[in-house]
């Protein structure tokens, strides 16, 4: 039974199950998801698509806002207790021991935001990931989008608690999906704009980011030069100066 599990045309029928038996329509079934999913990720000219570029965002900022949170909650409760600890310790001045309290803040901060922004990241990842590749691949976004992304996702982010973690994590996460897929369609009807708008505004405010870069980079190299090169007349000019006294000394 196992191995005929494991056979090729079942697993092409378990994931693909609209494709034909025959081994070539297999392969070619293969080669379109394979090509949907590279138009996905990647562009002709090899930057990231909008879609890829917004999971990308998404991504950063679940870092950023879990790391901003945790450290938060670490810094937050640290003074109290690194003084209520450090009562009967004799410094020989008092910037001695605001130091070594800044430096263990910064410790804790970085201790309680890493894993928490890891975690955040991770989830917006997920959901994010799994959303605008169903957008993609439909073509379209409504709250079965955003409902599906939930499941797996929270399936996905409570797997480490077992079976019943995992199912528990997928019926929170369609609810909590549902309910993001119900609000993001209504708030796109009332405002009259497709996600792909979003999606296009976003990779243009990257592609902006980047030309912004790419000319502050000429500007820097430009002005660099003008100073290199006016650093190279000056020190002409001085050894020029030094050759002449030279020749009349």
């Amino acid at each position: 039974m196992f191995r005929a599990a494991i056979n090729k045309r079942l697993i092409c029928a378990a994931f693909f199950p609209f494709s034909s038996s025959n081994g070539n329509s297999d392969i070619s079934t293969l080669q379109i998801y394979y090509d949907k999913t590279k138009d996905f990720l990647i562009k002709e000219n090899g930057s990231l698509t909008n879609e890829a570029q917004s999971v990308v965002n998404t991504t950063v900022a679940g870092v950023g806002i879990g790391f901003a949170l945790g450290g938060l909650s670490k810094a937050k409760s640290f003074p109290a207790a690194h003084k209520a600890a450090n009562q009967a310790t004799l410094y020989n001045h008092k910037f001695d021991a605001a130091k070594e309290m800044s430096n263990k803040m910064a410790l804790q901060v970085i201790k309680g935001g890493l894993p928490y922004g890891l975690k955040l990241g991770f989830f917006c990842f997920m959901f994010s990931g799994i959303s605008t590749f169903l957008y993609a691949y439909r073509g379209t976004f409504d709250v079965l989008n955003g409902t599906l992304s939930g499941a797996i996702t929270g399936a996905i982010y409570k797997i480490n608690m077992g079976l019943k973690g995992s199912i528990a994590g997928c019926v929170v996460g369609s609810m909590l999906g549902c309910l993001y897929g119900t609000v993001t369609s209504i708030i796109l009807y009332v405002t009259g704009v497709d996600m792909q708008d979003l999606y296009e505004s976003s990779g243009k405010f990257m592609a902006a980011r980047r030309e912004k870069i790419r000319q502050n980079s000429i500007e820097f190299r430009k002005e660099e030069d003008s100073q290199l090169r006016a650093w190279y007349e000056q020190n002409k000019k001085l050894q020029s100066e030094e050759v002449k006294q030279e020749a009349k000394a």
